[in-house]
């Protein structure tokens, strides 16, 4: 007796009369292993290429804009929680004074650095690295923003340059 319930479950899948995955009927649920790929869309053919349907080029982010006095950057300061934390140099950010992160000037190089909007210019020490990613990209203390003129705003386009 214990037999039918387990036989009448059986048949209400459909295994005990052969329904299973063998069955030709198609099943109500879909398969996780289908018997034949389902076809793909080709892509559509992208249109000839004529002077009316080119875009412009975008301009290139990745080569930095140069000036007689050097590179043009722009600059960023950090934040009041960076107060201490630990530089790629090893020593700590002290926001009163005037350090900055370069991609790739050596620790230690003092470089003059002018904003471009009010040509306010300081002179300061790189003690840290930014992403080389952000090749155009500085960030300094919150010292050398408030000097610059730029705290407020957040940041600005900075040239730099070696200071002699």
């Amino acid at each position: 007796m214990a037999l039918k319930p387990f036989a009448i479950v059986l048949f209400a899948c459909g295994l005990a009369s052969g329904g299973g995955q063998n069955s030709n009927k198609p099943s109500p649920f879909p398969s996780r292993n289908p018997k034949t790929p389902a076809a793909a869309k080709p892509a559509p053919a992208p249109p000839p290429a004529t002077v009316e349907n080119d875009p412009p080029e975008p301009p290139s982010k990745a080569a930095p804009k140069k000036t007689v006095d050097g590179e043009v950057c722009r600059a960023t300061f950090y934040g009041v929680r960076a107060e201490g934390t630990r530089t790629s140099s090893g020593e700590p950010i002290r926001n009163e004074e005037l350090t900055l992160a370069h991609p790739s000037l050596p620790f230690g190089t003092e470089v003059k650095l002018v904003n471009l909007s009010n040509n306010k210019s300081i002179e300061a020490r790189v003690n840290n690295r930014i992403s080389a990613g952000d090749r155009c990209r500085i960030n300094v203390t919150n010292r050398a923003a408030r000097e610059l003129g730029f705290i407020v705003m957040g940041s600005a386009e900075v040239s730099i340059q070696t200071a002699h």
